[in-house]
Formats: structure tokens, C-alpha cells, sequence
């Protein structure tokens, strides 16, 4: 079986555990597992496509055995699906109780925004405004909780690095990674949802920058960083330097650009500023990171200063606590009612810079 037949057949697989079809879906995935087996034999092992194989692996084997259990003793509630094309399709036609459909409208700038109802106490769209979203985001609903862990793979020319981004229930829901090449600088990244390790659902493309503490002449290109004295020093510092990022998600019919303020001398990380389905946000950081949605933005009074002021709503959407653990990265609450596409893109605007600052400037 190629590949691309693998990947329709794990495509019906979560298709079928969407539509509460457990036994079919059990089914699928057991067949799905008896011949990814030979994909991963026959594939390079090191190659980001033989690592891919291997994971998927790993996640149906992972899943046959939630389904079997489910099937075989129906004991407990039914098992979470998995973040997948079906899902989304499902959360578009069928909207949990306060969900905003933020990423409808980004798909289709045009799109009215859509608040799903049902529940007590939610906030009237006719009476907030339909502007903004945070005062439509129902305190009633719990945060979507992950838990993200790091992984390191050497390679000949560099290293791999893994962020697995698990549910509360522990099973991995998405992994973010990016290869740091020997005296290169990162410039891509790539999220995929377990249930679809054969694709991307956001890529992340990230701007060179000349580091602090070399000249002109040591830059050799867009993205070599030269040999020289102090760079072990330098390396922690040009970690901290912002740079532009680009995203393209599925839900994007135009990549998204998140810039930073403040010229290109003094550029730090936050703040850090977005357009996602017509709505404008900014990540701050204070004590932890935090995300906000800007109500209205503003020139700084000196003309000398490149920083913009704003007012914001105060409610922080996306709030991490970092974690000192060998491989345990931090805990990250995004507030609930926001759209799957959404949180998978705050998910990856949340950590492709946490990556960089740790490893986008050593030789390692």
C-alpha cells in the first residue's frame, strides 16, 4: 500500500470515530496498522518522512488500543476523537454549545461571524457587538488544557526538535518540529495533527536576522551565521531577538503575518502582533506570555519610536506556565470556546519563538 492510500484509509478511520461508528473506526484503524509497519521498513529511519511513519505507527497502535477498549467493554464515555480534517468539518456543520467560529470568517473574510447558542448565561451578540470576540467567550466553558514535551534528535548535519503537544488525557494530539542545521539559523517549522502525520495543518516560515554581536562582513547570508569569537555569548541574546513570522494553516486563504514592534536594532519577541479573521490580537509578556484581542491601536506620540500603544480587552485567551522538567516543556490554557483552527494556530504562534530562543543560535 503507497502511502497517499495509507493516508485516505486514516482519513476514513477518524471519519468513522466522528461519527460514533466505534467498531468501524476500530476496524480501520487495525487494518491502517498492518501495513504502516512496512511503509516504516521501507523508508530512510532519519528522514523527516521515515520519522513521520514511525509516529504514525505509534498513534494508531496507540489508538486501536482506546477504540478496542471502548468497543469490547463499554465502560466509560465515548473516546475524544482526535483533532483531524472530520473534526473540523464537524465543528463547522455542528458547533458545541458558545463556540465562536472565529476561522470561518478567516477562510471567508466576507463570513459573518457565527457564535454557537445553547448555553445559560452566554452573552448576547446583538448586546456586546460582534466586533470583538472575548466578551462572546462564556466563562462557563473550561479551558482546552495541553501539555507539551521536547524531544531532541541528532543528525549529521544538525538536530531535530519535537514539541508533542498532548491533551489532557495524555495522548498526543500534535507535533511541532523544526531541523536547527550546524551555523544555520531556523526558518521553517511544521505542525501536524496525530491523526494526520502525512500532512501539515500549520507551517510556520520564520525571517533571518543579522545577530547581535557580528559584522556586516561575518554575515555571510540570510541565514549563515559565521564562525567567530563570542559566539556561545551571543548565541542567548540572538535567541531573544525577534523576528517576523509567517503562518499558513488550513484555515488561512492568505498566510498570516505577525510582526513586532520597535526598529529592527531592539526587537524583542513581545510585543508581538496578528490579524486572524478580521479581529487583531497581540502577545504580551509580562510575567508569562499572554494573548490578548486589541480593541484599538495607535502610533507612539514620538515620531522617533517605531512602538505602537493600544487598549486591550483584559482577558488573556491563551496562558502558559512553563515547566522545569527534563522534557516537560509547560502547560498551556487556551480559554474555552474557540475554534479548533484557531487554537491550532495559537498553538504554533505560541511556541515556534520558544523554540528559537532555545535553540535558533548555538552551534548545536
Amino acid at each position: 500500500m503507497s502511502r497517499e492510500q495509507a493516508n485516505e484509509l486514516q482519513d476514513r478511520a477518524h471519519e468513522a470515530e466522528v461519527s460514533g461508528d466505534y467498531p468501524k473506526a476500530l476496524e480501520l484503524q487495525t487494518e491502517l496498522a498492518t501495513v504502516l509497519p512496512t511503509l516504516v521498513a521501507n523508508g530512510e529511519p532519519r528522514s523527516d518522512e521515515g520519522r513521520r511513519d514511525k509516529e504514525r505507527l505509534e498513534a494508531t497502535r496507540e489508538r486501536i488500543e482506546i477504540l478496542r477498549n471502548f468497543v469490547q467493554k463499554r465502560k466509560g464515555p465515548a473516546p475524544k476523537p482526535l483533532p483531524s480534517k472530520a473534526t473540523v468539518a464537524k465543528e463547522m456543520r455542528e458547533p458545541p454549545s458558545g463556540t465562536v467560529l472565529l476561522s470561518k470568517v478567516e477562510t471567508d473574510h466576507s463570513a459573518p461571524l457565527i457564535v454557537a447558542s445553547g448555553l445559560p448565561n452566554q452573552p448576547d451578540p446583538n448586546q456586546v457587538g460582534s466586533t470583538y470576540i472575548t466578551p462572546l467567550l462564556s466563562t462557563s466553558i473550561p479551558d482546552t488544557v495541553y501539555h507539551v514535551y521536547k524531544e531532541i534528535e541528532q543528525r549529521y548535519n544538525g538536530m531535530a526538535i519535537f514539541l508533542y503537544i498532548k491533551g489532557e488525557d495524555k495522548v498526543t494530539y500534535y507535533t511541532l518540529s523544526a531541523l536547527k542545521r550546524f551555523n544555520y539559523q531556523i526558518s521553517e517549522m511544521r505542525m501536524s495533527r496525530a491523526a494526520e502525520y502525512g500532512e501539515d495543518c500549520v507551517v510556520v516560515d520564520i525571517d533571518p536576522i543579522n545577530p547581535k554581536g557580528y559584522s556586516a562582513g561575518e554575515f555571510l547570508s540570510a541565514h549563515l551565521i559565521s564562525a567567530g569569537v563570542g559566539r556561545e555569548h551571543n548565541a542567548a541574546k540572538n535567541g531573544r531577538l525577534g523576528r517576523s513570522m509567517t503562518f499558513r494553516t488550513t484555515a488561512t486563504s492568505t498566510p498570516i503575518t505577525e510582526t513586532l514592534d520597535g526598529s529592527v536594532e531592539r526587537k524583542e519577541w513581545w510585543p508581538r502582533r496578528f490579524t486572524y479573521g478580521n479581529r487583531r490580537f497581540v502577545w504580551r509578556r509580562e510575567a508569562l506570555e499572554g494573548l490578548f484581542e486589541v480593541e484599538k491601536e495607535w502610533s507612539h506620540p514620538d515620531d522617533t519610536s517605531e512602538a505602537i500603544l493600544d487598549q486591550t480587552h483584559g482577558r488573556s485567551l491563551l496562558t502558559s506556565v512553563p515547566k522545569l522538567a527534563r522534557k516537560k516543556l509547560c502547560t498551556i490554557n487556551i480559554v474555552g470556546g474557540l475554534d479548533q483552527q484557531f487554537r491550532e494556530y495559537l498553538l504554533a504562534s505560541h511556541l515556534a519563538p520558544q523554540i528559537i530562543m532555545t535553540h535558533g543560535h548555538t552551534d548545536m
